[in-house]
């Protein structure tokens, strides 16, 4: 299927994802990149981490059982989707949910919070997590 548009009705053409940016249409397509994001079971278990405050790549690590490459590959996607940030201090990076997401996105991750609570696996990641802050590692 092909996209036509008149030219005073684009935007930008976003090379590296190969789509076509009308006006106005950029808060859609950063929810959607946003949603797409969420489509990984290790990503969502960083997002919920991520929910209970701002946590150091070796902390995802240990808790969620990952090795560090592939903590960072899922931190990757999130980030460029807009859903985290991050910062180095010394030689750790350091990861929060983004600042910049809209609230009503917050309350969406808020409103997953029960049906993530009640999973096991969120259980176990929120009880590794609290025993880690305990022994303050990083």
């Amino acid at each position: 299927m092909h996209f036509y548009a008149f030219k005073e009705n684009v935007k930008r053409f976003d090379f590296d994802a190969g789509n076509w940016h009308l006006k106005g249409m950029s808060d859609l397509l950063s929810l959607a990149r946003q949603q797409k994001a969420l489509g990984d079971p290790s990503r969502l278990r960083i997002v919920r981490l991520l929910r209970e405050g701002s946590l150091c790549v070796c902390e995802i690590e240990s808790v969620l059982g990952l090795p560090q490459y592939a903590v960072s590959r899922q931190l990757a996607v999130l980030r460029q989707a807009g859903v985290v940030e991050g910062w180095r201090k010394g030689t750790w990076m350091h990861y929060r949910l983004s600042a910049k997401l809209a609230p009503g996105w917050v309350k969406g991750i808020d409103s997953f919070r029960l049906a993530w609570d009640s999973d096991p696996q969120i259980k176990k990641d929120l009880r590794r997590l609290a025993k880690l802050k305990a022994k303050a590692s990083c």
